[in-house]
């Protein structure tokens, strides 16, 4: 069964986590036998494209988006969507395969990423500004999601420099 337009995190050209709408076709011989796999994938630069999936999520999209110091509460975001908290729940693993939280630190840790490219920033101020605790659960977070330190992060992007 082909996969229609089910959206990802992936890292872009610059190593960089950013959203993707893929679909995936089955590619078969003559036969009908299944040979291959075809995937097309179109990059959403920094937003997530939930606006054009009929989800009913963006509001609570667009507001995790914004509100990266502290999380905002699953009554708030499905209010701001006119669903229930289940249904928010949802319709969140349906589209992006993730709950509303992982999806919010998923853009803290964009955000982070962001700020390391440009450098104007110590780790520890920016682990503060984006609302952890310390930078060591900063550190944990930005690994769980880029599998690389903040610290190894920067000093790979300035290797690329």
């Amino acid at each position: 069964q082909p996969v229609l337009d089910k959206i990802e995190i992936c890292l872009d050209a610059v190593g960089l986590p950013d959203w993707h709408v893929t679909s995936k076709y089955p590619v078969r011989n003559r036969k009908g036998e299944i040979i291959g796999i075809l995937g097309i994938s179109r990059v959403c630069m920094g937003q997530a494209p939930i606006a054009s999936l009929n989800v009913k999520i963006g509001p609570a999209t667009k507001m995790l988006q914004e509100n990266l110091l502290e999380y905002p509460s699953a009554q708030v975001l499905a209010a701001a969507c006119g669903l229930s908290v289940r249904q928010l729940q949802r319709r969140f693993t349906d589209a992006l395969g993730l709950s509303p939280r992982d999806y919010w630190m998923k853009c803290r840790v964009r955000a982070a990423c962001e700020s390391i490219i440009k450098g104007e920033e110590k780790l520890g101020a920016l682990s503060m500004r984006l609302g952890f605790c310390d930078q060591s659960s900063f550190t944990a977070q930005f690994r769980r999601h880029t599998g690389v330190t903040p610290s190894a992060f920067a000093r790979g992007k300035k290797s690329l420099n």
